[in-house]
């Protein structure tokens, strides 16, 4: 969106760093289907509901924690890595951070849809929030890599937080 090659070379390497606890996540993950999927067998739903209640809450402390987290320490241990030439800004790494926490809470409540087999319902979930990530880059009007990492940061919140929701709401309204 019109970043120079440096300002893409900062992002990448802040944003690919900061992808890490996603990527180790993906063993841990898995090893909650088998137990959500049990509960769907078994049609306890309100469980499941549950569950997704309180992974969006978890995730709401997890944006806040990885955001902050992000803001203080994201340009020392960039630098530190990969040397000063890229070392984000403290915006910029908190954007990362934040939106990775966001993306590590919608992998486990992506196994409660997995579980139900509502992956229907789950990707329009995500649909919507690519939509929103779209809308967010066209509207703001910060310089290119602050406007792409407000963009991932309201995608992956919005994602989390739909996920959440639905994964709640639709199944206490008495739906099995």
């Amino acid at each position: 969106v019109g970043g120079t090659a440096a300002a893409i070379s900062v992002f990448f390497i802040t944003f690919t760093l900061f992808r890490g606890p996603v990527t180790s996540s993906y063993n841990i993950v898995a090893r909650v289907l088998p137990d959500f999927t049990a509960l769907a067998a078994r049609g306890e739903q309100q469980r499941l509901s549950a569950w997704a209640g309180r992974l969006g809450l978890i995730g709401i402390g997890t944006i806040v924690l990885f955001g902050a987290s992000g803001w203080v320490l994201g340009p020392a241990v960039v630098d530190f890595l990969y040397g000063g030439e890229f070392r984000p800004s403290s915006h910029l790494a908190a954007l990362g951070a934040a939106g990775v926490g966001a993306a590590l809470i919608a992998l486990f409540l992506n196994q409660i849809y997995i579980a139900r087999g509502e992956t229907g319902r789950m990707a329009l979930v995500w649909v919507s929030s690519l939509l929103m990530a779209g809308l967010v880059l066209a509207v703001t009007s910060a310089e290119p890599v602050i406007r792409v990492g407000t963009a991932f940061l309201a995608g992956e919140a919005t994602a989390m937080v739909l996920l959440a929701i639905v994964g709640t709401v639709v199944h206490w309204r008495g739906r099995t």
